[in-house]
């Protein structure tokens, strides 16, 4: 089975979250103008499952409003459950139009990351504590922390406390999601 979704993301910059003046959608550079909405697949397959492990492949293509400036992003992930926890750790590769010119693991291979996370069931498909972590020095890396609300069976609502690997390329900030599942 793939699944598939949409989803609009909203970044609000910790200086500037009292006012709610500058939102940013999509990735983006630290201190550069913001880049909105931008239009996006989202596909993940499960390759392989045996009782408790899965392993799963999937990626992001998105098109921001010049659409030779195309962005992309695709993983591996390992998924592990034991009952109401998923523990999630695997590697990415991402374009610099997605993450930027920054390493998101080392030097030698730039493109390539690893991703970590974790997600904890607290009402039975409807509350979900969560976080995510990003390696690297990119707008994107990221330690994210927060929970997501289930309001239908298609309706997802996410939301987090972002804190940045590299304070030069990323800052704190709140993360507001929702996903049409």
């Amino acid at each position: 089975m793939i699944h598939s979704f949409v989803g609009c993301y909203t970044y609000v910059s910790s200086k500037l979250s009292r006012y709610f003046k500058q939102k940013k959608i999509i990735s983006n550079y630290k201190n550069s103008s913001p880049v909105f909405p931008s239009i996006g697949i989202n596909l993940q397959k499960q390759i392989l499952e045996i009782k408790n492990y899965s392993l799963y492949s999937g990626g992001q293509l998105l098109f921001p409003s010049k659409l030779i400036d195309y962005e992309y992003y695709t993983y591996i992930n390992n998924k592990y459950t034991l009952r109401n926890l998923k523990l999630i750790i695997g590697v990415f590769y991402g374009n610099n139009n997605y993450f930027g010119n920054e390493s998101r693991l080392t030097q030698n291979y730039k493109n390539f990351g690893l991703q970590m996370g974790y997600e904890y069931e607290i009402i039975k498909d409807k509350f979900f504590l969560q976080s995510d972590f990003v390696s690297g020095y990119t707008s994107l890396s990221n330690l994210i922390i927060g929970g997501a609300y289930k309001f239908t069976k298609h309706l997802l609502f996410s939301t987090g406390f972002q804190i940045p690997n590299d304070n030069n390329n990323s800052e704190i900030g709140l993360i507001f999601e929702l996903t049409l599942l």
